[in-house]
């Protein structure tokens, strides 16, 4: 099980990979063909019944789910090879013996029933940390690892240089399915978009990874670490408009104390995109990250799992220590989703693992083969937005003169940083963004062309009401 999908009444969908004769899901078993390779989507009511499963036979990678709230379906998404077929419609054959792998996204309805599938084309492959959203007018953004060479989106193409080893590449559907914008990002080495996640104005947040001197956006990713186990640290958060261009970039600072590795990722109610990480030392000593005044310290032999949140603004609002299960060894997290208040957690484990009051226990302890197999894993913590708690202080309040506004309108107080105002309408809606440079002494909002009405005015962590007439 590599993802899922919880719904507002808490039924859920999951997805993952099989390599059998057979599949079951609770009490649902479906034989398999392909060689026993196969893709899979089920869904699970409340009480944890499966309602129904679906599996096509293709060899997958690590296949996304996520729900759709525009049919409230979902839509499943993976790197596959072969030639699968979705309901009626069969994709363009990916030789299993060439290494490489295109990218589909799928869409099921509520009712288990494939409804549309679109693919992408080209040379290179897309690896399996593949990353996926769905905003709530039913577009979907996809990224994943693109390799040196070309890929083909519809009619747009994407490319990593040969120079190169691989990217990430990130693409969008429209809800009728069409392919509407795609991009790349190449680096001399790896760089890879771990979890996107749309937000109800529909831009998209990235959380990536990319090696020194990568350009993404206007940050050009720096680190004093001369040497860094693969697939840790020079992470960053984006966000993407929803025509696909980036409008802000920051990177989580490193120093020669510690590595970081992303676990899992969400947009909470405020639109803040907060991540779930862990801090490690890979010195002789304790590992300390500071942001902004904020300080979380990793002992000397261990990790430690914290939670960050940066905002809207391109501000970091907090950063705090989280508690996470104890574990004896082998525990991943795969996917992760925030209901409400209550996170839910999928991934693998090996050996023993505690959530709250209940012990897992792995069921392979390697004694036939030599070898410990991995089980599978559901948990859901509640409360879980009570870590982003952050009463608002005097300083996090605008003001507006005049107020109400016509074509313009002064903001206060003045701002340290470089940020940037947005406005967003009654229905939360963004429809205006206006960059502010740093120190700046007076700033002045531009409203003209704007419908009158009540407007929410965000800047870094900061906000406060408008009136436009």
């Amino acid at each position: 099980m590599t993802g899922i999908a919880v719904t507002p009444a808490g039924d859920v969908y999951a997805t993952g990979t099989a390599i059998a004769d057979s599949l079951r899901v609770g009490g649902i078993t479906q034989d398999l063909a392909n060689a026993g390779y196969a893709v899979w989507a089920a869904r699970l009511n409340s009480a944890g019944v499966c309602q129904w499963l679906r599996t096509v036979d293709v060899r997958g990678a690590a296949p996304r789910i996520a729900l759709d709230p525009s049919t409230g379906g979902v839509v499943v998404a993976d790197a596959y090879q072969g030639q699968p077929t979705f309901g009626t419609t069969t994709l363009p054959a990916v030789n299993t013996g060439t290494g490489r792998s295109a990218l589909f996204v799928a869409r099921l309805s509520a009712a288990g029933q494939w409804t549309a599938v679109a693919s992408s084309t080209g040379s290179p492959g897309v690896a399996s940390n593949l990353a996926l959203a769905v905003g709530v007018n039913g577009q979907v953004a996809v990224g994943g690892r693109e390799l040196s060479g070309s890929m083909t989106f519809g009619t747009l193409s994407t490319a990593v240089p040969a120079s190169n080893n691989a990217g990430f590449v990130i693409a969008q559907l429209s809800p009728a399915n069409q392919w509407q914008w795609a991009i790349a990002n190449g680096s001399s080495f790896d760089s890879e978009a771990f979890r996107l996640a749309y937000t109800a104005a529909g831009s998209l947040w990235v959380a990536g990874r990319a090696t020194l001197g990568t350009v993404v956006g206007a940050t050009t990713i720096s680190s004093p670490l001369t040497s860094i186990p693969l697939g840790y640290g020079y992470h960053f958060l984006g966000q993407l408009s929803a025509g696909g261009q980036w409008t802000l970039t920051q990177q989580l600072p490193l120093s020669t104390a510690y590595v970081v590795a992303f676990s899992a990722f969400v947009v909470d109610g405020s639109g803040n995109a907060v991540v779930l990480e862990k801090l490690g030392s890979i010195g002789a000593g304790p590992a300390q990250l500071t942001v902004g005044n904020q300080t979380i310290t990793a002992p000397a032999a261990g990790n430690q799992p914290f939670a960050a949140a940066l905002s809207p603004g391109g501000q970091w609002r907090y950063i705090a220590t989280t508690p996470l299960p104890a574990v004896a060894f082998g525990l991943e997290v795969a996917d992760a989703t925030l209901n409400d208040t209550n996170l839910y957690i999928t991934g693998t484990l090996q050996g023993g693992v505690v959530f709250g009051n209940t012990t897992l226990v792995g069921s392979d302890n390697g004694s036939t083969t030599g070898f410990r197999g991995s089980d599978a894993f559901l948990a859901k913590l509640t409360n879980a937005t009570a870590l982003a708690t952050k009463p608002a202080s005097p300083t996090d309040q605008l003001a507006f003169f005049p107020n109400p506004a016509h074509a313009q309108v002064v903001l206060s107080p003045a701002v340290p940083e470089a940020t940037s105002a947005t406005l967003f309408d009654a229905q939360g809606r963004e429809v205006r963004r206006q960059r502010i440079p740093a120190h700046a002494t007076v700033t002045t909002l531009d409203l003209t062309g704007l419908t009158p009405g009540l407007y929410v005015v965000r800047c870094g962590t900061a906000s406060g009401k408008l009136v436009v007439e």
